[in-house]
């Protein structure tokens, strides 16, 4: 008796083309621009965390009008969030060194581990290789982002935004060849299938 059943074909392409056009965007104005971007982005970061502290403040104070004790819970974060906003404002290049601390860091222990990790794991000889070489290459560009944090900055930034504009592209093309793969006219992430 023949019945009709619903098999899922994979992303929807509008999930792939829009992430993919943010990250081709954001990583060529990085690329293109890596200080004025960032300065713009932590502006951003700053207008945005000063919006969520002083409704987390409004939240609390509606709260404490209750008579409720549940005050705190938004109150501290609140605070917290208006106090970097502050930051960001008055003094953005503490902000961007201390990202730029935070990245070499980051970078220097993920580098470390990914060659703790291609000398110990056992399999294939090229992939043990390769996660070595980019662990040493990573922890090298952390060392450098520490040790010379104003020079490295304007690089890493660049490279981070080469890295998203290509992230960017690969996102882009698998949603249009996702997109130009299918029916028009069909739901995109489903299709029906006759059973025998």
């Amino acid at each position: 008796m023949p019945g009709f059943s619903v098999e899922t074909t994979g992303t929807p392409w509008p999930v792939l083309i829009v992430p993919g056009t943010a990250a081709f965007v954001t990583g060529v104005s990085l690329l293109l621009f890596p200080l004025q971007s960032l300065r713009f982005m932590l502006t951003l970061a700053g207008i945005l965390a000063l919006a969520a502290g002083i409704l987390l403040l409004a939240t609390a104070a509606r709260l404490a009008q209750n008579g409720t004790g549940s005050f705190l819970a938004p109150l501290i974060p609140g605070t917290c969030a208006v106090v970097f906003a502050a930051v960001i404002f008055l003094n953005p290049d503490l902000v961007l060194a201390f990202a730029a601390l935070i990245f070499g860091l980051l970078l220097l222990a993920g580098g470390v581990i990914a060659a703790g990790t291609g000398i110990m794991k056992p399999g294939a000889t090229s992939h043990r290789a390769l996660t070595l070489i980019a662990g040493c290459l990573f922890a090298a560009l952390g060392l450098l982002v520490l040790l010379h944090p104003a020079g490295a900055a304007e690089i890493t930034i660049r490279v981070a935004g080469l890295l998203m504009a290509l992230a960017g592209i690969v996102l882009l093309a698998m949603g249009i060849r996702g997109r130009v793969a299918r029916d028009p006219l069909e739901y995109p992430e489903y299709r029906v299938i006759e059973e025998k």
